[in-house]
């Protein structure tokens, strides 16, 4: 078509490989990370001071305070494993 190598009608990123395209999708999940949470924080404004429901509302069965150190473990539990 008008006399050019496909090649040239490529577009510009015809010449990236896999790994470019990797590295472009890192970059951009993690800009949009950040982003994404500056914008979350503007609307929702997040107050260190503020009691959490497990501790505001205590009543030993539905709200319930737990060590740090056991909520990872509670996170990776299957839903069907929690009886």
């Amino acid at each position: 078509m008008n006399g050019q190598p496909v090649h040239e009608m490529a577009g510009p990123f015809s010449n990236m490989n896999g790994y470019c395209y990797f590295i472009l999708g890192i970059l951009v999940l993690a800009a949009g990370y950040f982003t994404y949470g500056r914008v979350l924080e503007r609307i929702f404004r997040p107050d260190a001071s503020r009691q959490t429901p497990a501790v505001a509302c205590t009543d030993g069965v539905d709200y319930v305070v737990m060590p740090r150190w056991r909520t990872p473990r509670q996170h990776k539990k299957p839903a069907s494993n929690t009886v």
